[in-house]
């Protein structure tokens, strides 16, 4: 998306930031670092929507 803005001479902006619901953020959890035998994919799935609506009320703040 910015290249595409740069070639088309528009001008960028100063900051960008991207959330867990964007298209530019994914997590992708790693089997090494599963904890006590949790799976850490099935724990991210089970709070993914928790993990939004907290991310939104923080940047309601």
């Amino acid at each position: 998306m910015y290249l595409e803005d740069w070639l088309a001479g528009k001008p960028w902006p100063e900051h960008q930031q991207f959330g867990l619901e964007s298209e530019y953020i994914q997590v992708v959890p790693n089997e090494q670092y599963d904890v006590e035998y949790q799976d850490m994919a099935a724990l991210y799935e089970e709070y993914y929507s928790q993990a939004v609506e907290k991310e939104k009320a923080y940047e309601k703040e």
